[in-house]
């Protein structure tokens, strides 16, 4: 298999991860020193879970790959990112004008 090959593989695997809710192998597809970004800010995994527990559970999150692409162990993926509001996240509470 080659280098890109493996390196999409692993993302792949994030992203299934993501979708099941399957905190502890997200984990594992990281390196100790891995930086996540995001709306709160960034930081290291271990400040992440909460937050992303909350956007699984409060909004049934979902990661849906639109396009990868990858040279050596660099890889760069468009996503969309989707759920509905199922329960309070953070300070959020359910829209006032939501669809059922």
């Amino acid at each position: 298999m080659s280098q890109e090959s493996e390196s999409k593989d692993v993302v792949l695997k994030y992203v299934n991860a993501f979708n099941d809710g399957d905190l502890k192998l997200l984990e594992s597809l990281l390196s100790v020193d891995a930086e996540v970004q995001g709306v709160f800010g960034k930081g290291l995994f271990e400040k992440i879970p909460p937050i992303w527990q909350q956007l699984i559970e409060g909004f049934g999150m979902q990661l849906e790959i639109q396009s990868m692409i990858a040279e050596g162990n660099i890889v760069a993926v468009r996503y969309i990112e989707r759920g509905l509001f199922k329960a309070q996240h953070l300070a959020t509470n359910q829209p006032e004008n939501h669809m059922s």
